[in-house]
């Protein structure tokens, strides 16, 4: 079975061909910059990323810590899938559910950068992200490996 990366560069030219990718990625057909994919805390530079556990005396914002939402829409714990996340700290405030917090996320430029940036794949609703894991853990994939650090 291909990595995770491979199988995406696969499908990125299977889906849109060869020219269209190169224009999509900005290099050579197949070459994924990973600094491409930001995660929220690196993108809206709010001080609560996995690094800042009790820096400042502010906890980690559940979006970066780890969870089962590890590498959804190529991010780190749920740092490309926080609209999802219960509990996430977005413009210095604390956020509820998914249910009540979701329309707010669509106007987001974070989420409509991971939206745009994923296109059709983009992982959107928890339910979404529980039938993928579901399908990686049945077929016994591991979680990806290439995502950015």
């Amino acid at each position: 079975m291909l990595p995770y990366g491979d199988m995406v560069r696969a499908s990125f030219v299977l889906y849109f061909g060869e020219h269209d990718v190169f224009d999509l990625i900005g290099g050579e057909v197949g070459e994924v910059k990973a600094e491409t994919w930001k995660n929220c805390w690196e993108v809206k530079q709010c001080g609560r990323g996995p690094d800042s556990a009790g820096k400042d005396g502010r906890p980690v914002c559940p979006a970066a810590a780890p969870g089962k939402f590890d590498g959804i829409n190529r991010g780190m714990n749920a740092g490309r899938f926080c609209w999802a996340v219960a509990g996430t700290f977005c413009n210095g405030q604390m956020q509820g559910r998914f249910a009540r917090k979701f329309v707010d996320c669509l106007h987001c430029d974070f989420f409509q950068q991971v939206d745009l940036e994923e296109g059709r794949f983009l992982v959107l609703t928890p339910y979404d992200a529980e039938m993928i894991l579901a399908g990686q853990r049945a077929r016994g994939d591991s979680p990806p490996t290439d995502m950015p650090s």
